[in-house]
């Protein structure tokens, strides 16, 4: 669609300004996340052992998934917002994120009570897409949020 219209890639929060900055700070905040992750989580592997697992090349294919994700976010946020208020905006595309969820947690199995934990996903989101706005940018992020996925994943054997 950006190359139909002819939209910048700023129109997804992709910039090229200080991009190895923004590159490096995610890195940065992601190891730091995890490291984090590691010393809290009772079981977990040591530090090395999830970063290995986490970084390795059997998961770009997440990688990209959550890239995606996040320049969806950004796509669908700019796109909103050149019609809603900013509230409405961040709280509406917070709300599509928890709601892209729904089908891999039907196909788990999990209840209609468990899906209520999707309002909790949409408050984080909340937050997430404010910040994210506030940067215009995602490659920062979209480091951490693959970590943080990744988590889920590899912490615990």
């Amino acid at each position: 669609m950006l190359l139909w219209r002819r939209q910048p890639f700023s129109t997804i929060w992709l910039s090229r300004n200080k991009s190895l900055t923004k590159l490096a700070l995610g890195i940065g905040i992601a190891l730091f996340a995890i490291l984090i992750f590691t010393m809290v989580r009772t079981g977990s592997d040591s530090f090395f052992q999830v970063v290995s697992r986490t970084y390795h090349y059997q998961n770009i294919q997440y990688m990209v998934q959550v890239f995606m994700e996040d320049i969806t976010i950004a796509f669908l946020f700019i796109r909103f917002r050149a019609v809603l208020k900013l509230r409405g905006s961040i709280i509406l595309v917070a709300a599509l994120f928890a709601a892209g969820h729904i089908p891999a947690m039907i196909s788990q199995g999990y209840s209609f009570a468990e899906l209520g934990s999707l309002l909790l996903d949409a408050s984080l989101g909340v937050g997430l897409v404010y910040t994210l706005q506030r940067s215009s940018d995602v490659i920062w992020f979209w480091c951490i949020h693959f970590a943080m996925d990744m988590m889920q994943f590899y912490a615990v054997p």
